[in-house]
C-alpha cells in the first residue's frame, strides 16, 4: 500500500488526542460515560478544525465494549472492526456526491433493521448542506424518530444552508477554529517524529496560512517535509505556498505609503517575473496594512501581530511615519481592488493603476509636495501685493480718470476729485497695507491649503464620489484673497464641463466643509486662470468648452445623419 498523507496518519482516534475544541470534547465524553446519547448530532464549522475525526471517535466511543473514560479503546473488535472497515453498522457517506432523494430514502429503509455485531447504527453524513431540499424532507421524518439504535451525526461548514426543521432535530455543536499555538504544537510532534529539523518562524508562517485548519497546516509541512528533508525553513514555506517573504511585503507597502510609483512598479515586476499571483498578493498586502493598523492602535502589537521580532519592528517603523485615517483608507482601497482584479482582463495592469491609485492618500510626502508646489508656483505673494497696490491704486487713480472724462456730467465729474482730497492725507495709511504685505508668511497658509485638501480628498473618497475624486486628485491647491484656488493641469481642461456642474459644485463645498475650509473655492487650469465666480470655479469660464464639444458632437451628427438636440 503506498504512502499515507500525514494528515490521515496523524488523524486523533480518541478524544484526548483533538486538538482544542475542549468545549465539544467534555460534553461528548460526558454523554458516553453516562450513556445519555442523542439520536442526531451536528457538527458545525469551518474546514479542517476535526468534525469528521470527532464523528468517528463518536461512532467507536458508544459502540466500545471496553471504554476508558469516556474514550473508545481502539482495541476491542468493535472498534477495530470499525477502524478497518469490516464492521458496516457505521456509515459514512459525503453528502456533495450522494444529494439525491433516492439516497436518502434507501438510508430511512435499511435504519429500520438492527445493527449486525454493534450496539448502535450510526450514519455519518458529510457536507450535509450539499442535500438537496427533497432530500432533507425525506430524511425529517426518520430523523425525529429514529428507531432507538441509530445515531445520525451530520457535518457540514455552512450551517445556515441546512433547514431550520433539521437544526431543531440535532444537538449542534459548533468547531472554532484551532489557534497558532494549538497548531503549532501538533507540527512539532509531527516533525520530531520524521527528524527534519524545522525552524521556529517556519512553524508560525505554516500556522498563519492554515487560518485555524488543522488539516491544512498539516498537508503544508507535509509538503515541506518531501521538498526540504534536511531542513525547512520560513522561507521554503512561503515559495510553496506563493507566499512573498517579510522583506519583500515591507518594501512593496513602504513604496505605496511614501508615494514611491516607480518603486512599486519595479516591485510587481519581479512579482510577476517570479510567477506570483497579483490577486493573491493584493490580499497578503491588504493583510500586512492590517498589520501596520494594528501596531498603529494597539500598545501591545505582539500579542495579535505574530511575526518575527526584525520584521515585527520594521512594521512599527512604518506605522510611525502613517496616520491612522491613511491606514484605514488604504486598507478600504485595497479591499476593493481586491474584488475588482478577479473580473479584469489584465490583473497585472490592472493591479499597478491600483497600486498608483493608492498613493496619493496614502503618501506622506505628498502633502509637503503639493506644499512646495503651491509655493513655487506662488504667484500667491505677487497676487496678494498686486491687490494691496491695486486697492490703494483706486484713490490715487481715480482724479486721473476724472479730468480725461470731462465728457461725462458735471456732477460726476467733480465727485471722483473729492476723493482724491481723502486718498491725499491717506497716502500715509497706505503704507501701512503695502507694508502689511507682510503676509508674505504665504508659505503658511500653503501648508494650510494643502491640509485642507487632503483632507477634502479623503472626504470624497469616504463619499463615494471617485470620477470627481480621480478628475481633482492632482491639483494644487493654494490661498488667494479669502478664497482656497485649485490648479489643475492641462489636460484636466477636457473635464471642465463637468467640474462646472451644479451637482459636482455642490458635491465639491460639501467636502471641503466637512474639511473644515468654509472659504470659497475655485478651479484654474494650467496655461490659464479660470475666472470663478465665488463659490465654484465660474460658469462663464465653461461656456467656451462647452460650445466647443457642442460644435463637435452636432457636426458628428449631421455627418451621420442623427437627430441632435440639446437639454439641460
Amino acid at each position: 500500500m503506498g504512502r499515507k498523507a500525514l494528515y490521515r496518519e496523524w488523524r486523533p482516534r480518541t478524544f484526548d488526542e483533538v486538538v482544542e475544541q475542549h468545549h465539544v470534547v467534555a460534553t461528548l465524553r460526558q454523554a458516553v460515560r453516562t450513556g445519555r446519547i442523542a439520536h442526531a448530532y451536528l457538527f458545525s464549522g469551518t474546514r479542517g478544525t476535526g468534525k469528521t475525526t470527532m464523528a468517528q471517535i463518536l461512532s467507536r466511543a458508544i459502540n466500545c465494549l471496553d471504554p476508558k473514560d469516556g474514550n473508545p479503546c481502539n482495541a476491542c473488535e468493535i472498534c477495530t472492526g470499525i477502524l478497518d472497515g469490516t464492521i458496516l453498522d457505521v456509515i459514512e457517506m459525503d453528502a456533495a456526491s450522494n444529494n439525491s432523494v433516492e439516497t436518502i430514502r434507501r438510508i430511512t429503509d435499511e435504519v429500520v433493521f438492527s445493527p449486525t455485531r454493534a450496539k448502535y447504527k450510526v450514519y455519518i453524513v458529510d457536507e450535509a448542506h450539499m442535500l438537496s431540499t427533497g432530500a432533507f424532507n425525506a430524511l425529517l421524518k426518520t430523523l425525529e424518530e429514529p428507531p432507538a439504535f441509530a445515531v445520525f451525526i451530520l457535518a457540514t461548514t455552512e450551517p445556515h444552508r441546512i433547514p431550520p426543521t433539521i437544526l431543531s432535530r440535532c444537538q449542534r455543536y459548533d468547531f472554532r477554529r484551532i489557534p497558532a499555538e494549538g497548531i503549532v504544537g501538533r507540527l512539532k510532534e509531527i516533525a520530531q517524529d520524521a527528524g527534519v529539523p524545522v525552524d521556529e518562524d517556519a512553524y508560525l508562517a505554516i500556522a498563519s496560512l492554515a487560518d485555524g485548519a488543522m488539516r491544512d497546516a498539516i498537508s503544508l509541512l507535509d509538503q515541506c517535509l518531501s521538498s526540504a528533508p534536511e531542513r525547512v525553513t520560513k522561507d521554503a514555506v512561503l515559495e510553496l505556498a506563493g507566499i512573498v517573504n517579510d522583506a519583500f511585503m515591507a518594501e512593496m507597502a513602504e513604496a505605496v505609503a511614501g508615494g514611491d510609483a516607480a518603486g512599486a512598479l519595479r516591485l510587481v515586476d519581479r512579482l510577476v517575473m517570479d510567477g506570483r499571483d497579483v490577486v493573491r498578493f493584493a490580499s497578503d498586502l491588504a493583510a500586512h496594512f492590517r498589520n501596520v493598523m494594528v501596531c498603529k492602535a494597539s500598545p501591545d502589537p505582539e500579542s495579535l501581530v505574530r511575526l518575527p521580532d526584525a520584521a515585527l519592528a520594521r512594521m512599527k517603523a512604518l506605522a510611525a511615519r502613517m496616520e491612522m485615517g491613511d491606514v484605514i483608507a488604504t486598507l478600504r482601497s485595497l479591499s476593493a481592488m481586491i474584488s475588482d482584479l478577479k473580473w479584469a482582463p489584465d490583473p497585472r495592469t490592472a493591479f499597478e493603476v491600483g497600486l498608483i491609485r493608492l498613493m496619493p492618500q496614502a503618501a506622506l510626502p505628498r502633502p509637503t509636495e503639493q506644499a512646495a508646489v503651491a509655493a513655487t508656483a506662488a504667484p500667491t505673494p505677487a497676487p496678494a501685493t498686486a491687490t494691496a497696490a491695486s486697492a490703494s491704486a483706486p484713490a490715487v487713480e481715480a482724479p486721473a480718470p476724472a479730468p480725461e472724462a470731462r465728457p461725462t456730467p458735471d456732477p460726476a465729474s467733480v465727485a471722483p476729485p473729492a476723493a482724491p482730497a481723502a486718498p491725499a492725507s491717506t497716502p500715509a495709511p497706505t503704507p501701512a497695507p503695502a507694508a502689511t504685505p507682510a503676509p508674505a508668511p504665504a508659505p503658511a497658509p500653503a501648508d494650510d491649503a494643502a491640509a485642507v485638501w487632503n483632507r477634502t480628498l479623503r472626504c470624497l473618497q469616504d463619499n463615494g464620489q471617485m470620477g470627481l475624486y480621480l478628475f481633482v486628485r492632482s491639483g494644487a491647491p493654494r490661498r488667494e484673497g479669502g478664497r482656497l484656488i485649485v490648479r489643475l493641469p492641462a489636460d484636466a481642461v477636457g473635464h471642465r464641463a463637468e467640474l462646472e456642474r451644479r451637482e459636482t459644485q455642490k458635491a465639491m463645498r460639501a467636502a471641503l466643509q466637512a474639511s473644515g475650509c468654509l472659504e470659497e473655492f475655485a478651479f484654474e487650469y494650467a496655461g490659464e486662470t479660470a475666472a470663478a465666480a465665488p463659490g465654484g470655479s465660474g460658469a462663464a469660464s465653461a461656456a467656451p468648452a462647452e460650445e466647443h464639444w457642442t460644435e463637435k458632437a452636432r457636426r458628428a451628427a449631421q455627418e451621420n445623419g442623427i437627430p441632435f438636440r440639446m437639454e439641460e
